[in-house]
């Protein structure tokens, strides 16, 4: 019963933490990633003097900031608990679609296109 109800209070302060991310008076706007990836993109061609670079210039830097906590995040806990690996084949994808590494990033790649191109589009 202690284990479930674990997984209560952790839902709990993820709804209090979605409610201050997504309450406009705090953020100004909803949280994301997608404009981070215009964002570096001019950064790196030097890109910087167009429209749309000033349009994007601050959330696209709030956006790498955001990723770039995520990973680290992530990174931290697979290291404390012990589950890091690298590796271009997760087990359930090798038990489903074979061994593949290539096909294994190519869908990767096709997948990840598709859904920053669809978050660009929504805006």
């Amino acid at each position: 019963m202690k284990n479930r109800l674990s997984w209560f209070w952790a839902g709990v302060f993820l709804a209090v933490l979605n409610l201050v991310v997504f309450a406009g008076a705090v953020t100004n706007r909803p949280i994301g990633a997608s404009t981070m990836y215009p964002y570096l993109a001019d950064w790196l061609a030097g890109l910087k003097s167009n429209a749309y670079f000033l349009k994007i210039q601050t959330p696209g830097h709030w956006e790498m900031i955001f990723l770039l906590g995520a990973f680290l995040a992530g990174l931290a806990a697979s290291l404390v608990f012990g589950d890091f690996r690298l590796t271009s084949i997760h087990k359930r994808w090798k038990e489903r679609k074979g061994g593949s590494s290539a096909a294994r990033l190519l869908w990767a790649f096709i997948g990840g296109f598709i859904l920053i191109f669809g978050a660009r589009m929504a805006g």
